[in-house]
């Protein structure tokens, strides 16, 4: 078949809620993938809204697109348009060429998409999923934990209790604001002297950056409810739609597996980091007096010290820093240890009984002789 196939499209649901704007917008979007110019044949204002939806349902079926994701549905809620309109032709070009459509929105879009009947069923049969906030428990540790890795400043600052408990405090577990208020934080801390992440900088930066979200979070954090009602775009609980007990445990069941990857890859991480400081330490040539294990040793004690998430660069330097001065203490000790042995040959050695003989002016011999240095020939008559 000669012809190119889109996987998946994701498109924005049009602003007013208009179907020949969302033609348009699909036309746009194909265009983007396929560098086509559909847009300027099919999507001209001209074109009535009826002959759009046709051309739009033949293209759809020429590339064969897999899934249409449409995101920002409560757009629908406007007074100027219909929203059953686009409803309608989203649930016919599902049944007519069947391609899955995915409808992504705030809470505000459920206004909208449980009223039509069709499209709730139609939800429904295929799983409809609310996204809430993370409640303070291993899911959240694990997001977390895996956010923090992405440190960009001097100073990696390790994930206390604290800094999570904080972290949710003034998040309240929303992703968005969660990811917003790291990144923030870590722009703030470039501005001070240490660049690192502190509790009191993650509070200013909620304070001061994210003051415009700061009334839903204080109505998150107070669980008040009637001021929660006037905020459409936060759920109010929904009666814990999704919280299943069998969808719980499968869930916390995923998260101790994906945490224990997470561990094993930390692990080969810092073995193949220490592997790699010892074959960069031994191809110096010049560190003589250290050993195998001395070099592992110094490779595994600053891995250990800087963390697997360090730069390379870094962890080598500080290495080969270790590694000189640890190559220079053992060379001086072995250098001390050689004059000790030297001074005691010459103070009780022959050298030492060689000078003996010369200070009192005798034969060599005599003076061996006299030391127990020659057997008596008797002995072994």
């Amino acid at each position: 078949m000669n012809r190119t196939q889109i996987v998946w499209l994701k498109l924005d649901c049009p602003f007013d809620g208009s179907l020949k704007t969302f033609c348009q917008i699909f036309f746009k979007a194909v265009d983007d993938v396929l560098d086509t110019n559909y847009f300027d044949k099919f999507g001209n204002v001209r074109n009535s809204r009826g002959k759009m939806m046709i051309d739009m349902e033949r293209l759809a079926t020429i590339h064969s697109v897999g899934v249409i994701a449409i995101d920002e549905m409560q757009h629908l809620i406007s007074k100027k348009t219909d929203p059953d309109e686009l409803l309608n032709f989203l649930v016919t070009l599902e049944n007519k060429i069947g391609v899955p459509i995915i409808l992504i929105g705030t809470f505000k879009a459920l206004k909208v998409l449980t009223k039509e009947l069709r499209q709730s069923r139609r939800a429904a049969s295929q799983k409809s999923i609310y996204w809430d906030r993370m409640a303070p428990d291993e899911e959240w540790d694990l997001f977390l934990k895996t956010m923090w890795k992405f440190q960009w400043l001097k100073i990696h600052t390790p994930l206390s209790n604290e800094l999570a408990e904080l972290m949710y405090e003034q998040s309240q577990g929303i992703t968005a604001i969660a990811v917003s208020l790291f990144l923030l934080a870590q722009e703030r801390a470039l501005f001070t002297d240490d660049e690192r992440i502190t509790e009191k900088i993650i509070i200013n930066t909620a304070n001061e950056d994210l003051y415009m979200v700061s009334d839903i979070i204080r109505a998150l954090r107070d669980n008040d409810r009637a001021r929660l009602a006037q905020l459409e775009d936060v759920a109010i609980d929904m009666d814990k739609i999704i919280t299943s007990k069998r969808d719980k445990l499968y869930l916390n069941g995923k998260i101790t597996s994906i945490s224990q990857s997470l561990e094993k890859l930390d692990k080969i991480e810092h073995k193949s980091k220490v592997q790699a400081l010892m074959l960069d330490l031994t191809g110096l040539g010049f560190l003589g007096n250290l050993n195998q294990r001395d070099l592992e040793e110094i490779a595994t004690r600053i891995v250990n010290e800087l963390g697997v998430n360090e730069d390379y660069l870094k962890i080598k330097q500080l290495a080969i820093k270790t590694a000189m001065e640890e190559n220079d203490a053992k060379a001086a000790k072995a250098s001390t240890g050689t004059k000790k042995i030297k001074k005691t040959v010459e103070r009780e050695g022959l050298i030492h009984l060689f000078h003996q003989a010369i200070g009192k002016k005798k034969h060599v011999y005599e003076l061996l002789n006299e030391s127990g240095y020659i057997k008596n020939v008797e002995e072994f008559a």
